[in-house]
């Protein structure tokens, strides 16, 4: 790994971070690999698109929702490093209160208009009424778990020990993704997949909440009316991390649910696969050099250290620029043929779109580098205002082109090049421009 400037201890913390980051990466991708084509094989195609389609529609509730997790860990973070030890009691109980109040508003919004939706009624088609109304409860409580455990990761990320984070995150992918392949062989039955899928969240809904009170009582979680004072004071701050969170779900989950609108279960079936391949694995796995960033850029920020600042960044960014290029190389030249070999040609896929997603994720990967200083000091309103909007332009012109041009899905990932490049000239000029000042 590149020279890092920074103290023995604060080196011993990311080196331990990025070690439990990869392993926690290595394992899920080695499931995930096996995953879709064990499930394929179980149900087929068709209803393995079914089942990224619902999976889509509960990641996409994230969208309404205020990024707390980040911006709480950003914050206390920031007071821990500072010796404000006593104030991060505080910004705890005000991210928690204003998670729940917003969660709570998320969840009667689905219920009210989910159901209602005319268009799922096409991909959703050959589900009963009964199953449909099933799988919706299952989004709303698995949404609720997820909220609860993203709040008790505020508590025990923000003093930069992330590995312990990892360490869950990888137990629970690895037991989800296990017991659904189990039970699905056993069973046969589509339901018990989203069953299981609850089970396993309710279990580590406990698992985190033991781990989050080895540095917090629970009475801090407890909501308050003060939190709408202090979400009016610090909205900027809170906005920066939800608009960057909601830009990646539009551009993971919501384009996927366009398309599942637009074409049928076999394409999102396609994009699902060919996106674990080329766009999930190689920005997982170099998203280790970015993320473990976060912390240490903040510290050095809280020391006045500049110089530092400055040759870490430029280290970072020189490296994973020479990583894209070697990804986009490397899966140009094998990737159809590894696709190929690992679903066996239950689906087919061309070189164009390898290609397409390839450039994509180099793109994103070099857009999130530019941008991890401003993220670590929470100082890019303006940059995540300019990606969502961007984001939510790619959607209407790729929805527009649809049905005006008969645009294909792989006009979808031009426009989402197109647009990457602009956002990495825009974030790393600022960067510079914040550094220098």
């Amino acid at each position: 790994m590149f020279n890092i400037s920074l103290d023995a201890l604060s080196k011993l913390r990311l080196f331990k971070n990025i070690k439990y980051e990869a392993l926690q990466i290595f394992i899920s991708l080695l499931i995930q690999l096996v995953f879709p084509l064990t499930m394929i094989g179980i149900f087929g195609v068709y209803n393995f698109g079914i089942f990224i389609f619902i999976i889509t529609i509960l990641n996409l509730l994230d969208i309404f929702k205020f990024n707390m997790s980040s911006f709480g860990i950003q914050k206390m973070s920031y007071l821990f490093n500072v010796k404000k030890i006593s104030e991060t009691k505080k910004i705890l109980k005000n991210c928690s209160s204003i998670i729940i109040i917003n969660s709570i508003f998320i969840i009667l919004i689905f219920f009210l208009i989910f159901f209602k939706i005319y268009f799922l009624e096409n991909i959703l088609s050959e589900i009963n009424e009964f199953d449909k109304n099933l799988i919706f409860i299952f989004i709303a409580i698995n949404f609720s778990l997820n909220t609860l455990i993203q709040l008790f990761e505020i508590g025990i990320s923000y003093k930069g020990e992330l590995f312990i984070h990892y360490n869950l995150t990888t137990l629970k992918f690895l037991s989800t993704r296990l017991l659904i392949i189990l039970v699905s062989f056993f069973t046969k039955d589509f339901l018990n997949i989203f069953y299981m899928y609850t089970l396993i969240n309710f279990i580590f809904f406990f698992y985190y909440s033991y781990h989050f009170k080895k540095n917090f009582k629970f009475n801090v979680l407890f909501p308050s009316v003060k939190c709408f004072s202090f979400f009016k004071k610090n909205v900027k701050q809170i906005l920066s991390f939800s608009n960057e969170k909601t830009s990646n779900n539009i551009k993971d989950n919501l384009q996927l649910f366009f398309v599942g609108i637009l074409f049928h279960p076999e394409v999102i079936a396609l994009l699902a696969t060919a996106k674990t391949l080329f766009y999930f694995l190689p920005l997982r796995v170099l998203r280790i050099f970015i993320n473990n960033f976060n912390y240490e850029y903040l510290k050095l920020f809280t020391k006045n250290k500049i110089k530092n600042i400055k040759i870490n960044y430029i280290n970072q960014l020189f490296y994973m620029s020479s990583f894209t290029i070697a990804v986009v190389f490397f899966g140009a030249l094998l990737g159809k043929d590894i696709y190929t070999i690992w679903l066996k040609d239950n689906i087919q896929i061309t070189n164009f779109l390898i290609n397409l997603i390839l450039l994509d994720v180099s793109l994103t990967l070099i857009y999130q580098t530019s941008s991890t200083y401003l993220k670590s000091i929470n100082n890019f309103f303006y940059i995540s205002l300019t990606r969502i909007l961007f984001e939510i332009l790619i959607i209407l012109i790729f929805f527009m082109g649809h049905y005006l041009y008969n645009y294909s899905y792989e006009n979808l990932f031009i426009l989402n090049i197109f647009f990457m490049v602009i956002m990495s000239v825009i974030s790393f000029s600022q960067t510079l421009k914040e550094i220098n000042k």
